[in-house]
């Protein structure tokens, strides 16, 4: 089985999010924390952004992206931390904005630094 984007939908991605860093990381950060069954918030996220005919199988895949992305940056600070303890032997606090904003980073890089 093979998932893809509407074409509507896609086309406005590809529009919307062409330019680094037009995905703002808040932004990345309600669509991944959205738990309603329409994904609603994501889908009012993605108009905003530019993306108003986003159905709802293509919510979840820009959601499953949020999660890919988010959960790769925390494995990247995970490896950070893990490396400044290691050498220093002290512990090391996460104090960025996007650790702030991420509701889930300290779950992940807890699961990956045991």
């Amino acid at each position: 089985m093979r998932l893809a984007l509407s074409p509507d939908c896609a086309g406005e991605l590809r529009a919307a999010f062409q330019t680094k860093f037009s995905l703002p990381t808040a932004a990345m950060v309600a669509i991944e924390a959205d738990a309603s069954p329409q994904l609603s918030e994501a889908g009012r996220v993605l108009a905003e952004a530019g993306v108003p005919s986003a159905t709802l199988a293509d919510r979840v895949l820009v959601r499953e992206a949020c999660v890919c992305i988010s959960t790769r940056a925390a494995l990247l600070s995970a490896v950070g931390v893990a490396s400044l303890l290691e050498l220093t032997g002290h512990e090391v606090y996460i104090t960025t904005r996007y650790a702030y904003m991420h509701t889930y980073l300290h779950t992940y890089i807890h699961s990956r630094y045991k």
